[in-house]
């Protein structure tokens, strides 16, 4: 009588292996190669694979265990301390060396207010009320749903959101078109848009349709803007544009933000561990890791890898929009720096908040709704703070401060809190526990952008 004989061990192809991995790196972020291989064999007992291969497949793959915040080039914790000496966290930022502010204004310049408060716009000469001091265009934006339905029918244009068609030319289609239905409003906005359209364009990656899809449900307003963000940056690699590509890197690092993690720990009753926020996390970066770096399908990698180009890439940029560390920075930035339309934009991420506000936020022009003026509320002199609101400031003392806790730094300093502090506040302390644990869950969605 034969004895029975093991299974036939076999060593899987990159095709059948990396799909594997990428499900056992999104069960199980935090794990190293040594561990990651074992839950591999363990899911996977008749495979061979050795640890000198699976290594090299996850940092090719951009799937390696990503390195601590603090550890990531270019990340914002890797220049600033985040926490005073009381110990409470605060977002942080860095000055970005490649901002050049005269391409918007010259009546203003950028300054470092110190840890706690970051960087900031301050005024270089005498403003008049009403004054437009610069108009402003975003790097990235995620637009509000009907405008992005609009573009899908090609009712807008897919780089500016002008409505088309545009009475001064026809709108030039998306090359996949019929089956993509996006149109540009003219040919300068399809040279400015790139590869973006292209990575997020059902029929050129559709690889990104399920990480759409995911953002469109979610109503995630942040991650949406990561997404497009991550697709200019990755467009401007494939394209060769090397000092585009430095400027929007730049941007990204230089922006104020706090992980993830942190973020939660802010927040009573949370934590990072929680099964709802992590299943959220693994799940959207999952999704973009596949649009963007992993498809799952052959037929997808070629299609993606016919946008990229076969140039790798970088490293650093790798860690910065991809890893897992990374993708949760750059939502905390977008959600802490989102225009109120959902727009992302260099110069308007500098404006810090106060409750008596000398500087809006407009948008004035009808045909372009992410573009923004940035106008005087009132006569500001030179060397005074440029200062918009995050939130309302007809509200009183207690209740700004609790719809600015979102933003994670603390309470608000501005001189009209300062003073109804001092005078008593208002009476809308007091609220039951369910009220509470409400507007916990509503900041908590606040800081995801969701």
């Amino acid at each position: 009588m034969t004895q029975p004989t093991e299974a036939a061990q076999v060593s899987p192809s990159d095709d059948v292996l990396i799909p594997v991995l990428r499900e056992l790196r999104a069960e199980s972020p935090s794990v190293g190669a040594a561990k990651l291989l074992a839950l591999l064999l363990t899911s996977q007992p008749t495979w061979t694979v050795s640890e000198k291969r699976l290594r090299k497949v996850l940092q090719r793959e951009g799937l390696g265990l990503p390195p601590s915040s603090v550890e990531l080039r270019g990340s914002i914790n890797a220049t600033k301390n985040d926490s005073n000496e009381t110990g409470v966290e605060f977002p942080t930022s860095k000055m970005n060396p490649r901002l050049n502010i005269g391409r918007w204004t010259k009546k203003a310049e950028v300054k470092d207010f110190g840890l706690e408060k970051g960087k900031g716009l301050v005024a270089t000469e005498p403003i008049e009320e009403d004054e437009l001091m610069w108009k402003e265009d975003p790097l990235a934006t995620c637009p509000d749903w009907d405008l992005q339905a609009r573009q899908t029918r090609s009712e807008a244009c897919a780089n500016c959101t002008r409505t088309l068609p545009a009475p001064t030319s026809p709108p030039i289609p998306c090359p996949a078109a019929p089956s993509c239905s996006a149109s540009f409003c003219n040919r300068l906005c399809m040279v400015r848009n790139g590869n973006v359209h292209a990575l997020l364009c059902p029929v050129q990656n559709p690889a990104s349709i399920p990480l759409l899809d995911f953002i469109k449900a979610e109503k995630w307003k942040a991650l949406g803007a990561w997404t497009r963000l991550v697709a200019l940056i990755l467009s401007q690699h494939s394209k060769g544009q090397t000092e585009e590509m430095q400027d929007s890197l730049e941007f990204v690092r230089s922006l104020a933000g706090m992980t993830f993690e942190k973020r939660l720990k802010l927040l009573a009753g949370l934590k990072p561990t929680d099964a709802a926020s992590m299943e959220l996390s693994k799940k959207s970066h999952a999704l973009l890791v596949q649009a963007f770096q992993s498809p799952p399908q052959l037929a997808q990698q070629k299609k993606l890898r016919r946008i990229l180009g076969a140039k790798p890439l970088p490293q650093d940029v790798v860690n910065d929009l991809l890893s897992w560390d990374g993708f949760h920075l750059g939502l905390g930035k977008m959600s802490l720096n989102l225009e109120s339309f959902g727009g992302a934009y260099a110069l308007h991420s500098h404006l810090n908040h106060s409750c008596a506000p000398n500087t809006s936020v407009r948008h004035l022009d009808p045909t372009i709704t992410p573009r923004i003026s940035i106008v005087a509320r009132r006569a500001i002199e030179p060397g005074e703070e440029l200062v918009i609101a995050y939130v309302d400031p007809a509200l009183g003392v207690k209740a700004r401060n609790r719809a600015l806790a979102e933003w994670g730094f603390g309470q608000c300093q501005c001189t009209k809190c300062v003073k109804e502090r001092a005078a008593g506040g208002d009476d809308d302390g007091a609220e039951s526990a369910d009220v509470q644990a409400d507007d916990l869950a509503t900041e908590l969605r606040d800081y995801l952008g969701i």
